[in-house]
């Protein structure tokens, strides 16, 4: 049960580590609009309209959170032998959880999200003005 718990939160966390990057990331160029909680994710709202959404900030604003939550996943994996040896299995499950999300997800939103939802990729590839593949 703690390692279901665990992973539930290690979703949570990664969810709204990867969004509020993407909100800080836009308040920082007053692009930010809103916040949107759905069923099954999270939605940051941008002023701008996707026609208009061209620039480096563009790319900053699309791509900060995946370089984020992948980096936080390769810090969690070089520093796996520190978290090994904690005594709770809560907390040993949640960085496992953490490590795995943070180096899976955002590789698989950037690689296959953009030919089945959309997705971040689609913003750097606007905002870069090349073609989604590239990205």
């Amino acid at each position: 049960m703690k390692r279901i718990l665990a992973l539930l939160l290690a979703v949570g966390v990664f969810a709204v580590t990867h969004e509020g990057a993407h909100a800080t990331t836009a308040m920082g160029y007053d692009k930010y609009q809103s916040f949107h909680v759905k069923p099954f994710s999270l939605e940051v709202e941008y002023v701008t309209p996707v026609a208009e959404r061209l620039g480096i900030r563009w790319v900053l604003i699309s791509g900060a959170s995946n370089l984020l939550t992948s980096l936080v996943g390769y810090v969690l994996l070089c520093s796996e032998g520190r978290f090994s040896r904690m005594p709770s299995l809560f907390l040993r499950s949640l960085v496992y959880w953490l490590t795995l999300l943070g180096l899976l997800l955002d590789p698989f939103n950037l690689s296959v999200g953009p030919f089945v939802y959309g997705g971040d990729a689609n913003g750097i590839a606007v905002g870069m003005g090349v073609d989604v593949p590239v990205v």
